[in-house]
């Protein structure tokens, strides 16, 4: 799919709010990216652009700094105070730079360089815009999950209450509770790392099928999709100011939460393998040491964190009937690549400097 394609097909149901005191630029943009959202609206300094986005209450937010009234930092705080969350796209022109630390604070970390270049423009948009549509799709996806859960706690207390043995019925609930936990003890465990489902949809039903594991790990989904979205900005940093020390640790973090909520569930015990690969090899890595060349190479992490993403949406949201073993080999033949690439390019150097 290209990326008009993309940015057509994640941006239709979003709606955005353009900021940019230059009139001939604001048109322009809101002609432009008309074809792309929902809706659009514009305004030409600061303080009109927080008001109209009080009222508007956009997904995304795309502004200019040096504004009359109220510029693009003020803006941008007063909007973060008001949505910690909300989405926002700095226009930034070359001389500008001096105010980027101030925004990273805030909590922008999307910036597009004056004079606009139309592709970078849409990648950025369609980078944001992808993850607010996988967040809302994760969203209903679980609202849907607890309205049916709230149905059938419904179904269970009417029941109950046709029964005039609520003790009898309390101690059998609890016995086939016990037998669940006795029964899970008692399975091999060699037997837990075999996957027998390769479908996601199947994947899923094989993991719902124990309710108390189940119950315990779909709370955590939401947080798997909030560690994509902010792995996805730490990717973003990368771009902007390469890759850092304390970035790096970052995404190891992450990597490590990952880990930690699929460990409740033996079906991932491989891509925890493949995880802890890429924790251990950014940990080993001395970010100060690396050539120019290796964090050009290190520029594979955003397929990777595109792999992990594609994972997480193809099997806990659109349970898609691919093959998630076929996710797990493409995420570790990225982490593969990018090892080979890094430490090949180091020997290379280390050789060079023997001659």
């Amino acid at each position: 799919m290209s990326l008009i394609n993309e940015l057509k097909y994640f941006g239709n149901s979003l709606s955005l709010l353009i900021v940019e005191d230059d009139e001939e630029l604001n048109q322009e943009l809101v002609e432009i990216l008309s074809s792309f959202f929902d809706s659009i609206e514009f305004a030409l300094d600061g303080q009109e652009g927080l008001e109209k986005y009080k009222t508007f209450k956009p997904d995304i937010v795309l502004t200019d700094i040096t504004m009359p009234n109220m510029n693009g930092i003020k803006m941008s705080q007063e909007i973060k105070n008001i949505y910690r969350k909300q989405s926002i796209l700095v226009l930034s022109a070359h001389s500008d730079t001096k105010f980027m630390i101030e925004l990273i604070d805030i909590g922008i970390n999307q910036f597009i360089l004056k004079p606009l270049d139309g592709n970078n423009l849409m990648y950025k948009l369609l980078k944001v815009a992808e993850n607010i549509f996988y967040k809302k799709e994760f969203d209903k996806f679980y609202k849907e999950e607890k309205k049916k859960r709230i149905e059938t706690i419904q179904k269970e207390n009417q029941i109950s209450e046709k029964n005039t043995v609520e003790n009898e019925v309390l101690e059998n609930r609890t016995s086939k509770i016990n037998e669940v936990v006795v029964e899970k003890e008692s399975i091999d465990i060699d037997s837990l790392s075999e996957h027998t489902k390769k479908d996601s949809s199947d994947f899923m039903e094989d993991i719902q099928k124990d309710d108390l594991i189940w119950q315990t790990f779909k709370d955590d989904i939401t947080e798997l999709m909030q560690l994509s979205s902010d792995f996805g900005e730490d990717i973003d940093n990368i771009t902007l100011s390469g890759l850092t020390g304390e970035i790096r640790d970052r995404i190891v973090q992450i990597i490590r939460e990952y880990i930690l909520i699929f460990s409740t569930l033996d079906q991932m015990s491989r891509m925890n393998d493949v995880l802890s690969q890429l924790a251990e090899f950014l940990e080993e890595l001395d970010i100060d040491s690396l050539s120019e060349e290796q964090h050009k190479k290190l520029k594979i992490l955003e397929f990777i964190h595109n792999d992990i993403g594609r994972f997480l949406q193809t099997i806990f949201v659109y349970q898609d009937t691919i093959d998630i073993y076929y996710l797990e080999d493409s995420l570790e033949s990225s982490i593969v690549q990018m090892k080979n690439n890094v430490l090949g390019t180091q020997i290379e150097e280390e050789e060079l400097e023997l001659f």
